[in-house]
């Protein structure tokens, strides 16, 4: 084949001699005794190595901006504990900056509703447990409405307060605003888990109480986001 011929090989052609050479090496590696899961580094540039969302918050067609998504959190009882106090605020604004930057990673566009308008909002109502979450997603324009219900939460092991040791237990519910009414969500699921998951910590260690909430917060915060949006592979095993 000439010069000027070979200019001319198309894009299918190419895309078929590199899978042919990389079936030629697989061939030659099984004869000489590699098995197929070592080749797999070989191979490793050119996978997708993201885990997906459990649930894609797809934007309206047409859309310009995105998804535009509304979080709300609240304790599924009432909560007096000093140290949960503002829980609900700093987990909607963290939940909110994990998913815009995972959102902004994949190349998603997405618009979250700030929580201090959405608190304002259900401070006028009566129980904000029972509002209609979809109502409150319509008042925002509002595609998603992400809700968190935070069944438990708690910062010590033990009855003592000496060990640091965050657990929680929250149901997850995201409603499709422009869904008729009386239909249910179309996502739920129940996220708990423990920090750090090595075990606990000193709680006379020079850390206060705020500080390791705010740790705390941070990890739940990651690991809520991932139910949104894709996340690499590797941070499957993000152990604290």
């Amino acid at each position: 084949m000439g010069t000027e011929a070979k200019r001319r090989l198309t894009a299918s052609e190419k895309r078929w001699r590199w899978a042919a050479g990389i079936l030629g090496t697989l061939a030659l590696s099984v004869g000489f005794g590699c098995d197929l899961a070592s080749m797999s580094y070989f191979l490793m540039p050119w996978a997708d190595d993201k885990i997906p969302a459990q649930v894609k918050l797809t934007p309206p067609p047409k859309s310009k901006e995105g998804a535009t998504v509304l979080i709300m959190a609240s304790f599924a009882s009432l909560e007096t504990r000093p140290e949960f106090q503002t829980v609900d605020r700093d987990l909607c604004d963290r939940v909110a900056t994990e998913l815009k930057k995972r959102a902004d990673a994949n190349k998603d566009k997405i618009k979250i509703v700030p929580y201090y308008q959405v608190k304002s909002y259900l401070n006028k109502e009566l129980d904000a447990h029972v509002v209609d979450k979809r109502e409150v997603g319509k008042h925002f324009k509002a595609d998603y409405v992400i809700n968190l219900e935070i069944n438990n939460m708690s910062l010590y092991e033990g009855s003592y307060r000496q060990l640091f040791r965050g657990t929680t237990e929250i149901s997850v519910t995201v409603f499709n605003v422009d869904q008729p009414n009386g239909e249910g969500p179309i996502f739920e699921d129940v996220y708990h888990t423990e920090f750090p998951a090595r075990g606990p910590i000193d709680a006379g260690g020079g850390n206060s109480v705020l500080q390791f909430r705010s740790l705390f917060l941070n990890r739940l915060a990651k690991d809520l986001s991932r139910y949104f949006e894709a996340y690499p592979h590797d941070e499957k095993y993000d152990f604290d």
